[in-house]
């Protein structure tokens, strides 16, 4: 059977059934005397079958509005509000209707809806917080391992480019390694700090001009002299960027 019959028997056909099974069953044991608290145990009784078929819709839905842990505390919440409500529903139906009111009845209902309803909201709230927060996170992560990244192609252009002309291995190497091994490791909330942000997209901006001179200097003084600016101003980066760092920490 196709999985869009499946579930329109599970959805649909199956709630529907079982709820006009119960009006049914109601009906037919209806008993003789006052009517209200029979209708109101048939009303009580659909909202329980609801909720119960609610959940079940939830969990089977492939959504990522709700996380597991979420799905699975309202599982449990739910199965302890029908057992707390059907087991209150049967003593005061079949012992305690001499003993209590019925606005005691119905009152004991309405805390046990309210509270249910209640805790399953906070912890909605909690849960989107949580999914929200780690969004965020994400985001600032990738932010930051985008320079990391982009550090990286510099660093590759630097190699080719002294491959290229013939140039010996400089300390321009090794400060461009430091440099992009800094970049990569650092925190995610560096993303969130405008002052760090701009002093990284600007030490990109500076290093790719840099390279650029490079790759255009045709003169070996040009080219050492150039190689010179890329070491310090890398060199120089990196310490900033070790004292951006221990100031995030604070």
């Amino acid at each position: 059977m196709p999985n869009k019959e499946i579930s329109i028997l599970a959805n649909v056909l199956l709630p529907v059934c079982t709820m006009l099974a119960t009006v049914g069953l109601f009906f037919l044991f209806m008993p003789e005397g006052p009517l209200r608290l029979f209708y109101t145990n048939l009303v009580l009784t659909l909202w329980l079958e609801t909720v119960f078929f609610g959940y079940l819709a939830a969990l089977r839905k492939d959504t990522e509005a709700f996380s597991v842990p979420l799905l699975a505390f309202l599982g449990v919440g739910a199965v302890y509000y029908i057992a707390v409500a059907g087991i209150w529903m049967l003593a005061y139906s079949l012992l305690l209707t001499g003993i209590l009111s019925y606005k005691v009845y119905m009152a004991a209902h309405v805390i046990a809806c309210i509270a249910w309803l209640g805790t399953c909201i906070l912890m909605a709230q909690q849960d989107n917080a949580y999914h929200e927060r780690t969004a965020e996170l994400q985001q600032m992560q990738k932010e930051t391992e985008d320079f990391g990244q982009r550090a990286n192609l510099l660093l590759s252009r630097y190699q080719t480019v002294l491959i290229e002309k013939g140039c010996p291995a400089s300390d321009g190497g090794s400060s461009m390694e430091v440099l992009r091994n800094k970049m990569r490791g650092l925190p995610p909330q560096t993303a969130r700090s405008a002052q760090a942000y701009a002093r990284l997209t600007e030490a990109i901006r500076q290093l790719d001009e840099l390279i650029t001179s490079l790759e255009e200097a045709e003169e070996p003084e040009k080219i050492r002299q150039t190689d010179e600016q890329i070491r310090r101003y890398a060199r120089k980066t990196a310490d900033e960027l070790d004292l951006l760092k221990r100031q995030m920490r604070k």
